[in-house]
Order: C-alpha cells, then structure tokens, then sequence
C-alpha cells in the first residue's frame, strides 16, 4: 500500500550512479505514476549496497532492484549469497540495464555468482507478459541503443521472471534530454519500464501473499 519506490544498486564499478545526477530513475518513476492511472510513487530515487537488503523486512524490502554502469565491476561471495536469497527467497527482481562496454561481462558474472546453475538464461518471447503486463510491446523489448544485442534475456525459476537484462541502456532514454532518442523510442522505454515494475510489484505481493 505504499508509494512505490525505485531503488538502483551501488557497486564497486565507478559510474554505478550512471545518469542519476540527469534524473533518470526520478523520472522513470514519475511516468510510472502517470502510465499507471496515479499509482503513488516516490518522491525521490534512492541507492543501496547489495548487503543492505537483509536489513528490510518483508514488508519493506524493495520487488525489484536495478543496476547499470559501464566500468567493470564484481560481487563478493557474501554479497553473491545475499543476492541469491533475494531473488529465490525473498521474491525479489533484479533489472540489469546495459549501457555497453563492461556492463554485460560484469552483470552477468554476478548473476552467475550469485544463481549458480540457475542462472539460466533465455531470449524473452515478444507474447511474454513482461512486454504485455501494463503496456503492449509487440516486438518485445526495445532496443534502443544495442549496445550488448538486440533482444532482452531473462532468467526465470519456479515460472517466475527474477533477472532481466536490457541490452540498450533504458536509462539513457528515461533521463533528461534521453540522449537524442526520438519520442517514439522514448516512449516505449518507458512503457518497458512502467511493465517491468509493475510485474515485480504484483509478483512481489503474490510471493508474500498473506503476510503483509
């Protein structure tokens, strides 16, 4: 019931704050609240470390998790345990949204890390409710800028989506300014958006059903 909150990952890759300062996740939130017939949002973006996630409780804790940045970057064994509760556990999902160079290498390595043989991963098909949930999305993700493909990969356990990898840097397309991205791009960056947290949020609700 409360306002829905966008929360981005602090790593040791140097740019993990990428286009925060040209209020990429603030706004995103706000088409969120728009796209979504005035679902409240917050009022602010905000930054964790992986092990700040135990910290929350099942009431508090946040459904989905975003991380991006082009540096290189890892994850430590406790951190990889941390992550792994989060998603298997604790019904968490985790968003990865490449603005190229490291990023790919770097994400991936770290589901790895933390999902072990579970990280499996798998092109999303365009009928997917991830590209159907709020918004329709015929042609599945958009690319945007292809910088690691073409297609999204997803990684799913127990008929759930967990982990979601954008290869075209959305964030780029939600800031101020977008990059240049023309209004139609923009437009369906931030419809993938509003679906990817809309489906964490109900996914969230429905693996703690009847705790809250």
């Amino acid at each position: 019931g409360g306002a829905v909150r966008f929360v981005r990952i602090q790593h040791d890759g140097a740019d993990w704050a990428r286009n925060v300062a040209l209020k990429s996740d603030l706004r995103m939130l706000q088409e969120f609240h728009s796209r979504t017939n005035g679902i409240p949002v917050a009022a602010r973006s905000e930054s964790i470390r992986i092990t700040d996630i135990p910290k929350y409780n099942e009431a508090t804790s946040p459904p989905f998790i975003y991380m991006t940045g082009r540096k290189p970057f890892s994850i430590s064994p406790e951190e990889a345990r941390i992550l792994r509760d989060y998603l298997l556990n604790r019904g968490g999902f985790l968003i990865g949204d490449s603005p190229g160079e490291y990023f790919s290498s770097s994400f991936k390595g770290a589901v790895s890390r933390a999902l072990g043989s579970k990280a499996r991963w798998v092109d999303i098909p365009n009928d997917d409710i991830l590209y159907n949930f709020n918004a329709r999305l015929p042609s599945g993700a958009p690319p945007l800028w292809h910088h690691d493909g073409s297609r999204a990969k997803g990684i799913k356990h127990n008929g759930r989506w967990i982990v979601f990898f954008h290869p075209g840097d959305m964030g780029d397309a939600w800031k101020n300014g977008h990059s240049g991205a023309d209004s139609e791009s923009v437009d369906m960056a931030y419809n993938m958006g509003v679906n990817l947290i809309h489906y964490s949020i109900r996914q969230y609700v429905q693996f703690h059903k009847g705790k809250f």
